[in-house]
């Protein structure tokens, strides 16, 4: 399947979309370098300290396992078409996965 006139190669937006991931996941949560993330979960008025610290880096594994797992080649193509709908969805009003994504 060609890409319409214009629009970049597939492989590249499904790069551009794990990068984010890989990015928010590893890089801010799990390894701490955005004190931002950090501020936003402290806020949570029914967590303790610790506990948000650890949901924190728990959300961290979990975006850098998606980045992963939508550009791996051995696996199915259905992460890889989640991947592009999921971002969106999941920082707006927690996770909501497409019921029929139109890579099925």
């Amino acid at each position: 399947m060609s890409e319409p006139a214009g629009m970049p190669p597939l492989w590249l937006l499904q790069s551009g979309v794990a990068a984010v991931w890989l990015y928010e996941g590893l890089w801010c949560k799990v390894l701490g370098r955005s004190k931002h993330e950090f501020e936003v979960v402290a806020q949570v008025p029914f967590l303790a300290p610790a506990t948000s610290h650890a949901l924190l880096r728990v959300l961290g594994l979990v975006e850098t396992v998606l980045a992963v797992w939508s550009r791996s080649p051995r696996l199915s193509r259905r992460p890889r078409c989640w991947s592009g709908s999921t971002p969106p969805a999941s920082t707006s009003r927690g996770i909501k996965f497409p019921i029929r994504p139109a890579c099925w």
